[in-house]
C-alpha cells in the first residue's frame, strides 16, 4: 500500500519507514486482540487485520487528521476479509493483496471526507466484536511506545508457513546426526495448536499446498536435505519417496509449546526412539536472520519469480539506505523490468 502511494505522492524515506512501522505495529496489535479464536473460526488474520495496518500507514503519509483516520479505519473495516480455507491456493494471495489495496483506498477516500463509523474496531458490531469471541481491547492500545509487537515479527527462512519453521529446524538437526531416513519408522510432531490447525495436511496435491503441510515439510527436508523453493514444488510433492514418508508423520497439539518451538519424537525401525527439541526457530527474535541471509533470500526469490528485473543489487542498496532518501517511491524504478 505504501509503495503504491509513494508512486503518486512524494514520501521521504524516514516518513515512509515511520508509517510502515505504524502499520505493522497495529496490524499485529489488532490481530492479538482477537487471537486465537479469530483464526480458529477460519479468518485469515494476515488479510483481515492487514487492511487496518495499510489504512493507518497510508493515512499517516497522507496527513489525515484524527477524524479522517477513524473514517479510514471504518473504510478498512468494511473491506476486512480473508479465509483460512484459501491457504495453499492462489486465492490466498487475493485476500492479502486486497488488504493492501483496501487500506489505501480507505485512506484516500477518508482524505476526501468519505466518512465512517466512530468506533470501527470496538463498536458493538465493530471488527473486534464481530470477528473475535472476547476481544481484548487493551492489546490494541496498551503500553504504546513501551511494548513493540513489530519487533516480534519474523523473517521466514523457508518458503512455508511460519508454524513449520521449528519443525524444519528439527529435521536439519536430525540430518546433522547422520540419521538414515530409511531407518525411521515414524515421527510425531508436537507443537502449539496452531501447528495442527494450519499445517496438519498429509495429502497435499500441489507445491502451493505443500507450503502449509508439516508432513510434506518433514518428508521433503529429510529426503532431499534442503528446504528451498524446489522442495515445495509440484515435482517434490509427487516424488514417490515423499508420498510414502508423509504417511509416517503425525501431529500432536500442546499449547504449552510456543509457536516458535517444536518437538520431534522419532521412532526407528527396531523400536529405538529419539527426541529433538527445537527452541526459537530460525528467523525469530532470538535467532534472527542476518543481513547477508536476507539479501541472499531476496536474490533467490527475485531470480526465480522476477528474472526480468535485472537491477537487484541496486534495489538492495536502495532499501538499506531508504532512511536517507528524499523520495521513497523512486526506488520502485529498480523493480521495473528492463526492456
Amino acid at each position: 500500500a505504501l509503495w503504491a502511494l509513494a508512486e503518486i505522492r512524494r514520501i521521504g524515506g524516514r516518513a515512509f519507514l515511520d508509517a510502515l512501522s505504524l502499520g505493522i505495529e497495529f496490524t499485529c496489535r489488532i490481530g492479538n486482540a482477537v487471537s486465537p479464536e479469530h483464526y480458529a473460526r477460519g479468518w485469515h488474520i494476515t488479510a483481515t487485520c492487514g487492511v487496518f495496518g495499510a489504512a493507518l500507514a497510508t493515512g499517516k503519509c497522507l496527513g489525515l487528521d484524527v477524524e479522517q483516520q477513524v473514517w479510514a479505519m471504518g473504510g478498512a473495516a468494511a473491506q476486512a476479509s480473508g479465509s483460512v480455507e484459501t491457504l495453499g491456493f492462489m486465492a490466498k494471495s487475493i485476500g492479502v493483496g486486497h488488504s493492501a489495496r483496501g487500506g489505501l483506498l480507505a485512506a484516500l477516500l477518508a482524505e476526501r471526507d468519505y466518512d465512517g463509523p466512530p468506533e470501527p474496531l470496538e463498536g458493538l458490531r465493530g471488527f473486534l466484536n464481530v470477528t473475535g469471541n472476547d476481544p481484548r481491547f487493551s492489546e490494541v492500545t496498551g503500553e504504546l511506545g513501551l511494548r513493540w509487537e513489530a519487533l516480534k515479527n519474523i523473517h521466514k527462512p523457508y518458503p512455508c508457513g511460519i508454524v513449520i519453521n521449528a519443525v524444519i529446524d528439527g529435521c536439519f538437526e536430525l540430518l546433522a546426526r547422520k540419521v538414515s531416513v530409511t531407518s525411521i519408522e515414524s515421527i510425531v510432531l508436537t507443537g502449539n495448536s496452531l501447528l495442527q490447525q494450519r499445517a496438519d495436511r498429509p495429502k497435499v496435491l500441489t507445491g502451493r499446498e505443500s507450503r502449509v503441510s508439516a508432513q510434506h515439510a518433514v518428508a521433503a527436508t529429510l529426503i532431499f536435505g534442503k528446504a528451498g523453493l524446489w522442495e515445495f514444488s509440484d515435482e517434490a510433492v509427487h516424488d514417490p519417496r515423499v508420498l510414502e514418508f508423509r504417511k509416517r508423520v503425525s501431529i500432536k497439539a500442546d499449547d504449552s509449546v510456543a509457536v516458535s518451538n517444536a518437538r520431534l519424537d522419532v521412532i526407528y525401525r527396531g523400536g529405538r526412539t529419539e527426541r529433538i527439541e527445537v527452541k526459537d526457530a530460525r528467523g525469530t527474535d532470538n535467532r534472527p536472520l542476518t543481513d547477508v541471509e536476507l539479501e541472499a533470500k531476496f536474490r533467490l526469490l527475485a531470480s526465480a519469480y522476477a528474472p526480468d528485473c535485472m537491477q537487484r543489487e541496486e534495489l538492495i542498496d536502495a532499501i538499506w539506505s531508504l532512511d536517507t532518501r528524499d523520495d521513497a517511491g523512486a526506488i520502485t524504478a529498480y523493480a521495473v523490468p528492463r526492456s
